[in-house]
């Protein structure tokens, strides 16, 4: 249980530096949180990895999720 917890807590941590811009903080963890765990809690508590993780699963990504790492994208001209 406690691993589970530390676990939830670093995730919480993380999701926030995926996305800088539209969605707010609690969007970003809500729609995230559960696909980090399911696909990257191996890589918790490394940031890096998480996020690196994530972004070569985003084709198993949740499309709420998917979203946000969208948004992070640059725009095309």
């Amino acid at each position: 249980m406690a691993i589970a917890t530390r676990c939830i807590l670093m995730i919480c941590l993380i999701v926030p530096t995926w996305a800088h811009a539209g969605s707010t903080e609690a969007e970003k963890e809500i729609a995230c949180k559960d696909d980090a765990m399911r696909l990257c809690s191996e890589f918790v508590p490394d940031r890096d990895k998480i996020t690196l993780c994530m972004q070569r699963r985003i084709p198993q990504l949740t499309p709420a999720c998917r979203a946000i790492f969208d948004e992070d994208k640059p725009k095309s001209k």
